[in-house]
């Protein structure tokens, strides 16, 4: 980032991973680190702009709520996203959605956020790489982190945690403190979930600026 002439400077900061992997733990840690350093940072968690649930692409077909797939990209409100965006580096105040994963609506009011003009915005969501959440914003403006967790618990000489169970159990706890599912609910939507992270997440891995 240092090399990028001033013209180029960063504005936005996009940090994807599979789920469970800390991005939301690891976007506030970066805004303190940038603070810290006289660097105005804000943070905005993508998971917000789920489209609501009578606008949910697989609801209309189906009307049936269990049949969304909350890991897929086509769950996402991007065109909201992108709007959002560009009145954010331009200056303008939003108001970003707050959303409900018990209800599956969003609540109101939802958030108000300006960006100020030597601010840095860190973005953060399991779809926070794909191109198409950043369209709005030129490609040298914005610095990409991808985040998965890689150390195994070994149990003894010959058994080991693996880090995706370790993101299981994360996802579990998370599901049940704040999303209203219970383990079972959990448990039966990994399969999806992880078809998903090899589809949508995997993918952009490679062509990040930074792996953490």
């Amino acid at each position: 980032v240092a090399s990028r002439p001033p013209s180029h400077r960063v504005r936005v900061i996009a940090i994807a991973g599979p789920t469970s992997s800390g991005k939301t733990t690891f976007s506030h840690k970066l805004c303190g680190y940038l603070k810290n350093h006289g660097i105005h940072a804000l943070p905005l968690s993508v998971d917000h702009y789920y489209y609501e649930l009578n606008e949910q692409p697989v609801f209309k077909r189906t009307g049936n709520r269990e049949a969304i797939n909350y890991d897929s990209f086509e769950a996402m409100d991007v065109p909201l996203f992108n709007q959002h965006l560009s009145q954010l580096i331009a200056g303008q105040t939003v108001e970003t959605p707050r959303y409900n994963f018990k209800t599956g609506n969003r609540d109101h009011p939802g958030h108000t956020l300006t960006l100020p003009p030597a601010a840095v915005l860190v973005m953060e969501g399991i779809h926070a790489l794909n191109p198409a959440y950043t369209a709005s914003v030129p490609a040298e403006m914005k610095f990409t982190i991808f985040i998965s967790p890689l150390t195994q618990l070994a149990v003894d000489e010959c058994n080991a945690v693996k880090t995706t169970s370790w993101r299981l159990l994360r996802r579990m706890t998370r599901d049940f403190l704040f999303r209203g599912h219970s383990a079972e609910k959990t448990l039966s939507m990994w399969d999806r979930v992880r078809e998903g992270e090899g589809l949508w997440i995997f993918p952009h891995q490679n062509t990040t600026d930074y792996v953490m």
